[in-house]
């Protein structure tokens, strides 16, 4: 009985065996992954469909596993409204799994995010808060005030509450991303009530949340943006980063003592964090805005240069320390200002930016 049972497998083995080589799909899906690892993502688009093409059963494990890698091929090669496409395609045949939706939403933001960059330059003062630059340390910042052609020079330079912002007008033909967008980033969160005891992928959510995030601050939806922030302080699975994000968008609205709570919340949160050993680099936002708000003197914007999940929570806490100094300045509270400078100072070197401002409070 032993030995039937055991040519019975040896058969079985040879027929999958000949069904995969007479089949090219299997072959298409290889090209396809090593194309995709090799960076040629328009090529491995076109073998995954070959691999599609080739199958001839009811979408399955196969299919599904082809689709995820096509879905990730167009994300790469910038072509967010096909990514999104497969994602739906996925949804149907796998369900609304979280992996599906999150990494549709997150290519709907990036989408938006495209569409906001081609777009110039949000007014200056506008309520897509301050800071919301490419970010990383303070120290590695550019002024508003400073003499330059990029695109974070503004016109308000001697207005206090004067402030950089995101790349972009509001685009009529974002809302309907950012709409469906949000629905995805919902329907996601709601499959992992538990994000805080590690329910659910926290690190896709927290991408998706602050990409998330960018695109509503740039559309000058802030509220929008805080309520996405609050919504993941509250759950606690958000980073020093949404508190950051929060008090800017809430200084750029003139709620300056909303803003000092929530730096003050924020710092207390990093500082628990860092004390527990924990401190590492956030989310990939793809824009890591985690960026400091403007000096009270000159109504000058600095905003940190670092590329995706580069920015450590070290670095969120030097910002938000900052910030709550500004804010301070904006509450006309001069005396307690000077002192949270002079802190900065002290714990993080000289900074010309800060000791200007220094230099202006102690004329008040």
């Amino acid at each position: 009985m032993a030995v039937s049972v055991a040519a019975f497998v040896f058969l079985a083995v040879c027929i999958l065996a000949a069904g995969c080589a007479a089949n090219p799909k299997y072959g298409y899906r290889e090209d396809g992954i090593a194309h995709l690892q090799g960076g040629d993502y328009e090529q491995a688009i076109v073998d995954f469909d070959r691999a599609i093409s080739a199958s001839e059963s009811i979408p399955g494990q196969f299919e599904t596993d082809v689709l995820c890698y096509r879905a990730e091929a167009e994300y790469l090669a910038g072509d967010y409204d096909a990514a999104v496409h497969t994602y739906e395609i996925l949804m149907q045949i796998d369900r609304e799994k979280q992996e599906y939706l999150l990494k549709a939403a997150i290519a709907l933001a990036k989408k938006c995010q495209g569409n906001v960059a081609a777009g110039g330059v949000a007014a200056p003062g506008s309520d897509a808060a301050a800071g919301s630059l490419s970010a990383a340390g303070a120290k590695a910042g550019v002024s508003a005030d400073t003499d330059t052609d990029t695109d974070t020079d503004t016109d308000s330079k001697e207005e206090p509450g004067g402030a950089l912002s995101v790349g972009g007008s509001v685009l009529a033909d974002n809302t309907a991303s950012v709409k469906k967008a949000l629905e995805y980033y919902h329907k996601a969160y709601l499959q992992a009530p538990g994000l805080a005891q590690g329910d659910g992928d926290v690190e896709l959510i927290r991408t998706a949340l602050y990409r998330l995030g960018s695109v509503l601050e740039a559309e000058r939806l802030s509220q929008d943006a805080v309520l996405l922030y609050d919504q993941a302080i509250d759950t606690g699975f958000a980073t020093g980063e949404a508190y950051n994000r929060k008090g800017l968008i809430l200084m750029g609205d003139g709620r300056y003592g909303e803003a000092r709570m929530a730096f003050e919340d924020g710092i207390a949160f990093v500082e628990s964090e860092l004390a527990q050993g924990g401190g590492g680099a956030g989310a990939d936002t793809g824009t890591q805005v985690s960026g400091t708000a403007p000096l009270g003197a000159s109504g000058a914007g600095v905003a940190a240069g670092g590329g995706p999940g580069e920015v450590t929570e070290s670095e969120i806490l030097e910002n938000m320390r900052y910030n709550l100094a500004a804010d301070y300045v904006y509450m006309r509270d001069y005396e307690t200002a000077l002192r949270l400078y002079g802190e900065y100072l002290e714990e993080y070197g000289s900074d010309p930016k800060v000791e200007k401002e220094l230099a202006f409070l102690l004329t008040r």
